[in-house]
């Protein structure tokens, strides 16, 4: 996982294996793409992205047993990430993310924690907030040219 103040991540967790085809059926159909060597999914962010700015609204990390697997190989997963790249986009970008979390999380019968407790829409949606409140206060408001710059140099924030 990243610093705080890089992204806000919720987990999806099975109770058994599923297979990984199964998987990317769901993540397409809700939009998601993938590059060519299948690694990994995210999906495009739909408004205007600004040159230091990610063109990703959320990326997704997929795990069995604790480590990282890819899509590439045709395994299993049992836990996945959403991760939202908070500082590298506008704050309206979080309601997309927390509603697009739980809508995959829906339709794969799952819930949805932060840190291994459960978690509601509401409560996501208030950690962004809160988290892009600090980044406003201590640097520059999430998609600013600034902040960009102040993480990548790897400043103290």
């Amino acid at each position: 996982m990243t610093d705080w103040h890089e992204a806000i991540a919720v987990t999806l967790r099975q109770t058994t294996p599923q297979p990984l085809t199964a998987l990317q059926v769901v993540l397409s159909n809700l939009g998601f793409v993938t590059n060519a060597d299948e690694e990994m999914f995210w999906l495009p962010r739909a408004d205007v992205v600004e040159s230091w700015q990610t063109d990703t609204l959320l990326a997704i990390h997929v795990y069995l047993e604790g480590r990282e697997v890819y899509f590439s190989c045709d395994g299993q997963w049992d836990s996945l990430e959403a991760i939202y790249l908070l500082p590298w986009q506008p704050i309206a970008n979080a309601s997309t993310f927390v509603e697009t979390s739980f809508c995959l999380a829906s339709k794969l019968g799952l819930s949805v924690s932060v840190k291994g407790s459960p978690t509601s829409p509401e409560h996501v949606l208030a950690l962004c907030h809160s988290a892009a409140a600090d980044l406003a206060e201590r640097v520059e408001a999430p998609g600013g040219n600034f902040l960009a710059q102040a993480i990548a140099e790897k400043l103290p924030l």
